[in-house]
């Protein structure tokens, strides 16, 4: 039932024109306007017919770290909405890492030396010798050997008061007696040891980097998708890292999609 009706007053000499609708049975009362006219003010009595949704919601089907939410693999198969790359990584893991094998070669070779000295008698006393002056690489005289060449510290009055191999020389033997060049040439030394053999270790380090496969790319699409202000978006993993990616893997992931109504674009 609908009927409209007019009334006009008068007013200080200026018409207002009341226009009331009536609909329904409901009385509107329009708005309070300023300057006299007739006006139309249109009301809808029905529900939009459309409804604001998000008009594409991606899904990514592919192999993943993992597929859990409470037990291992329960999300295997099982599309999975999610908000942000943190749900994703709860749910489903990272990317594949890279493999590093590294491999370390060691060979040990012993080889025999000429008698090098290795090592003195202490010195007795509070020195050796007078006149000396602390140097490195002093010759030296005596013993069954040759090239020896030693460091030397002194005392204030010149005399030896300790001694370390600068040069082991060779063909020396223990119980050796060795002067030292300088000073008055009166320090001499005992050889307590000589060298007989050494050892000597080469070792060589390789190592072999194997990149991600092709195949495990699932975590970087979903990871550049939310960097770049992507959405909701929906997950199928068809199995993990130990699987191989194939045609019939992604085609048991649609055919879970399709049980979906969300979704509106696919990605493999």
């Amino acid at each position: 039932m609908q009927s409209s009706y007019l009334k006009l007053l008068s007013k200080k000499n200026t018409a207002i024109i009341y226009c009331n609708l009536l609909i329904n049975l409901n009385i509107v009362f329009m708005s309070n306007y300023q300057t006299p006219g007739v006006y139309v003010e249109e009301i809808s009595t029905l529900a939009p017919s459309v409804a604001a949704v998000s008009t594409a919601i991606p899904a990514f089907i592919g192999l993943t770290e993992k597929a859990e939410k409470e037990t291992a693999d329960d999300l295997e198969l099982v599309p999975t909405k999610v908000n942000s790359i943190n749900d994703y990584v709860k749910y489903f893991g990272k990317g594949q890492k890279a493999t590093i094998d590294v491999t370390i070669d060691e060979v040990v070779k012993t080889t025999t030396n000429d008698n090098g000295v290795s090592s003195f008698e202490a010195i007795s006393g509070s020195g050796i010798g007078a006149g000396y002056i602390a140097d490195t690489g002093l010759a030296t005289t005596g013993g069954s050997g040759s090239g020896l060449t030693v460091d030397i510290t002194v005392d204030s009055g010149g005399a030896v008061t300790g001694v370390t191999i600068n040069t082991s020389g060779s063909g020396y033997a223990v119980d050796d007696d060795i002067t030292i060049t300088g000073g008055d040439n009166s320090a001499t030394i005992t050889v307590a040891s000589v060298i007989t053999e050494y050892e000597f270790v080469s070792r060589s380090v390789s190592a072999t980097v194997t990149p991600p496969s092709d195949n495990y790319y699932m975590y970087e699409s979903i990871k550049l998708y939310f960097d770049n202000g992507g959405g909701p978006c929906y997950v199928i993993s068809v199995g993990n890292y130990t699987n191989s990616l194939n045609s019939a893997l992604l085609k048991t992931g649609l055919d879970e999609l399709a049980k979906e109504d969300e979704p509106t674009l696919i990605v493999f």
